[in-house]
């Protein structure tokens, strides 16, 4: 059965094509496993508040049926899709959001 998966997905061809995410310091990876057709899936999380995390799918065969070509979905509170060739942009992104200060300061009474 995991061989006929395999060759469907055509998980090889993927092995070396998909790119690498590197979110750098302050933020950490935990690689789950995926669903719903997705090819993979990742939690990233704020290493100070663990409140602040995305949930990164990769879908390489329009399993999640919203994009036509293989791209990244990100949860962060919304829904975001981002190509494959756009992958530096979605770490950027994701980066920003996760370790983003809060925009306001609660008043002291």
């Amino acid at each position: 059965m995991s061989g006929k998966c395999e060759r469907a997905l055509d998980t090889n061809k993927w092995v070396g094509n998909t790119p690498y995410l590197n979110f750098g310091e302050g933020l950490e990876v935990c690689p789950i496993y995926p669903f719903c057709g997705a090819q993979a899936r990742l939690l990233v999380r704020n290493v100070k508040d663990h409140s602040k995390r995305a949930s990164i799918y990769l879908d390489t065969h329009a399993v999640l049926g919203c994009v036509y070509q293989p791209y990244w979905e990100v949860m962060i509170g919304n829904t975001y899709r981002y190509s494959l060739d756009q992958t530096d942009f979605m770490v950027k992104f994701i980066r920003n959001e996760l370790l983003a200060k809060p925009k306001f300061k609660k008043k002291k009474k």
